[in-house]
């Protein structure tokens, strides 16, 4: 970038914020800025997977997110820098924005082990419905989706349940056939690596419950100590899920 001379136009954070969070905030011209959360890549993605992102318009709620991204700028012993204080400037300026006088959902940021208590919640509330996307799959699914879930199908025989991923498990890693073994997995549809790759980090149950997330919940359980590891967005409004659930159908 320096040798091009779009070091001006184009920074570039000099260490990793130790995240798998995904997302982008931009200001618009005439409005309020917004941010899209999900599951993409942007900065190595070639866009030929199959991707889910929420687009945030309301300003409180891009301010959390400013907020977020303002703790992942800082370094590992935990100084501001000049990035930081910009970043929580913006964020204090959108926080003070009224709040949204229309809407027809209500949404709640996700971070790192949370994402395993949504799980549960998920599997034992779910009555007719859920689903499930995840880019990879290990041994962590048995204990943290496979059995409450495996629990929850015994429990209501009208439940239906899908999961889908994207790639097989690594080398040396146990095979789905070792991961599920000894479970209902009779009752749960399982949808096997195709294309476009799923690369879609997804949650929903029953027709008003969807999370949108940077979190495979096939193959990780990040632990308390870093809580922006991941992060999702949790939606609860009236068909919100059943339409993500028709669009990734289709």
């Amino acid at each position: 970038l320096a040798a091009s001379g779009e070091d001006e136009l184009i920074r570039l954070h000099p260490f990793s914020t130790r995240s798998h969070a995904k997302f982008v905030i931009a200001d618009r011209s005439g409005g309020a800025p917004h941010a899209l959360l999900g599951s993409c890549n942007w900065l190595s993605s070639g866009m030929g997977l199959l991707e889910a992102s929420v687009r945030i318009r309301d300003a409180r709620l891009v301010a959390d997110i400013l907020y977020q991204a303002a703790e992942l700028s800082r370094g590992r012993d935990g100084h501001w820098n000049e990035l930081t204080s910009q970043l929580a400037a913006y964020a204090a300026s959108l926080s003070a924005a009224p709040a949204a006088k229309t809407g027809n959902a209500m949404a709640s940021l996700v971070f790192g082990a949370s994402h395993r208590d949504l799980l549960t919640r998920a599997s034992e509330r779910a009555e007719r419905r859920l689903f499930l996307t995840s880019h990879r799959v290990s041994a962590a699914a048995r204990q943290a989706l496979l059995i409450p879930l495996g629990t929850s199908l015994q429990a209501r025989p009208a439940l239906d349940a899908e999961l889908r991923y994207g790639i097989a498990p690594d080398k040396g890693e146990p095979d789905w056939a070792a991961i599920t073994r000894g479970l209902p997995m009779d009752r749960i549809r399982v949808i096997p690596p195709a294309k476009p790759q799923v690369h879609a980090k997804l949650l929903g149950w029953d027709d008003d419950d969807v999370v949108i997330t940077s979190q495979n919940w096939l193959s990780a359980d990040p632990a308390p100590t870093n809580p922006r590891r991941e992060m999702g967005l949790h939606l609860h409004g009236a068909g919100i899920a059943a339409k993500v659930a028709d669009a990734l159908r289709a």
